[in-house]
């Protein structure tokens, strides 16, 4: 609501039900695609959703849309660092939420995602023919900034710097079989988590065969 304060819209309020129905909008439009977002509550017999539409009228929707922020605009001028500033708030709570479950899984997979998006945003990139893939269940997730702060003064690489902090998550890492790629893997990584007890597993084309418990 300070947002939309801020631009004097004093009118605006959300409460938690508005929110979660507005959440519950979001995540059946995910999979149930239109080709307009306003489709929804259109009423013609051929793209008719019902539920959409008995869920929120589509002008309360767009406002809450229009005037959802997660941070506080106005830090931006006090030097709040981050290129995810506007998101990282979520992305906290999301990764604190997911932890709450606890790590279930004993094989766990650290890797780069894609997030399709077709507008401007300076934190957006190309990379041709990465697949647009999400499968399984997130313990944690860090949001890609740039090269940025890659190399600390201890010279952690940025390989080394994403598997660390990852495993940092684990209670018991020695519980865990991990896999990741050739681009975070080092000889120094591997002796990091080998003296963490983590599981490596080789591949299965690899010249020379590791495995460390």
């Amino acid at each position: 609501m300070r947002y939309a304060h801020q631009n004097n819209f004093h009118g605006f309020s959300l409460s938690s039900e508005s929110f979660r129905r507005f959440l519950g909008i979001l995540i059946f439009t995910s999979y149930h695609s239109l080709p307009s977002e306003k489709m929804y509550w259109c009423t013609d017999d051929d793209v008719d959703i019902q539920i959409v539409r008995n869920c929120m009228p589509k002008n309360r929707y767009l406002e809450i849309k229009r005037f959802l922020h997660f941070a506080n605009n106005d830090n931006v001028a006090n030097g709040v660092p981050g290129k995810d500033f506007k998101i990282k708030p979520l992305i906290e709570k999301l990764n604190e939420n997911f932890l709450k479950l606890n790590v279930f899984s004993k094989q766990l997979s650290i890797d780069e995602q894609m997030v399709r998006y077709y507008g401007g945003h300076f934190l957006k990139q190309f990379i041709k023919g990465k697949p647009i893939r999400f499968y399984g269940f997130c313990y944690n997730i860090e949001l890609y900034q740039g090269k940025k702060d890659l190399v600390e003064k201890d010279l952690i690489g940025v390989g080394e710097k994403v598997i660390t902090s990852m495993v940092y998550y684990l209670e018991n890492p020695e519980d865990h079989e991990l896999y990741f790629d050739n681009f975070f893997s080092s000889f120094r990584l591997i002796s990091l988590l080998s003296k963490k007890k983590c599981v490596l597993l080789e591949q299965p084309n690899s010249i020379v065969s590791i495995s460390v418990r």
